[in-house]
């Protein structure tokens, strides 16, 4: 019988192998951006879009402004008889989401929310001229832009929680009090719920993740991101009068919507 002459089949090496896996993971690592569902879906990363969420709000508030002659929103008014209209309730026409005004890693277990609801507090005593107590609730305003000397230094929201506990707006902080303040009911503190780190978004639009003592607490003077004047020790609080626009929640000004049909 003739006989066969070869070499004998040979396995992997070790080095081929770990080749041929490095291969596979660079592949995958290309692949799962791509495959993966994507991170901005509601609820699948409620950290990263709550990150997100404030810049979105900035855009929005804005927009208000360029509608309403460089004025910011009230902190809100009585719409009807027990019906009240908050600041975000102003910005929900030039908002495309309705999940917005809600952090996921505040209430992870919570799938329905009120339409009052909101995770971020608003600079409304230097913002707006609504007095602590409420008392001007029906006849204040927001300020004018240009009594502001510096945007890019002067909190416009920031992730916020009550200031109170266990008051009429329960755990809500929608308004934002300054580090001058005491503790009141429906105004709230920032809430450094990333990492200690809390979103504040400026008057100039830009966005900044920062632990309280950044921003907030231990300042000198104490409002000095707060105030208006690029001079902090000034402590100007509006006081100027402007009628509020009476509307209903959820829709844009006839001349807003207007300018914008002649635009297309």
């Amino acid at each position: 019988m003739a006989r066969l002459w070869g070499r004998k089949k040979r396995g992997l090496t070790l080095i081929e192998l770990l080749v041929i896996l490095t291969l596979t993971l660079i592949a995958a690592s290309i692949l799962y951006p791509v495959i993966s569902p994507p991170r901005a879906e509601p609820g699948s990363a409620p950290g990263f879009m709550c990150r997100t969420f404030p810049r979105q709000i900035g855009t929005a508030f804005r927009m208000y402004a360029s509608d309403y002659d460089e004025r910011l929103p009230p902190a809100g008014y009585e719409a009807a008889p027990f019906q009240h209209v908050s600041w975000h309730n102003l910005l929900d026409p030039y908002i495309k989401r309705a999940d917005i005004w809600r952090c996921g890693l505040r209430y992870p277990n919570r799938k329905e929310h009120s339409p009052s609801e909101v995770d971020y507090g608003y600079n409304a005593r230097y913002l707006t001229t609504l007095a602590r107590d409420f008392s001007n609730w029906n006849d204040h305003s927001g300020i004018s832009l240009d009594r502001v000397e510096e945007a890019a230094k002067v909190v416009l929201i920031a992730d916020s929680h009550a200031s109170r506990y266990g008051g009429r707006c329960r755990e809500e902080g929608k308004f934002l009090l300054p580090p001058s303040e005491f503790p009141a009911d429906c105004w709230g503190r920032p809430d450094p719920r990333h990492a200690r780190g809390a979103n504040v978004i400026w008057l100039d639009g830009h966005s900044s993740l920062l632990q309280p003592a950044q921003f907030y607490s231990g300042q000198h003077p104490t409002d000095r991101f707060f105030d208006l004047k690029s001079d902090p020790g000034a402590g100007w609080q509006g006081t100027d009068s402007y009628p509020i626009p009476r509307r209903k929640a959820g829709s844009r000004p006839a001349a807003a919507r207007a300018g914008k049909a002649e635009k297309r």
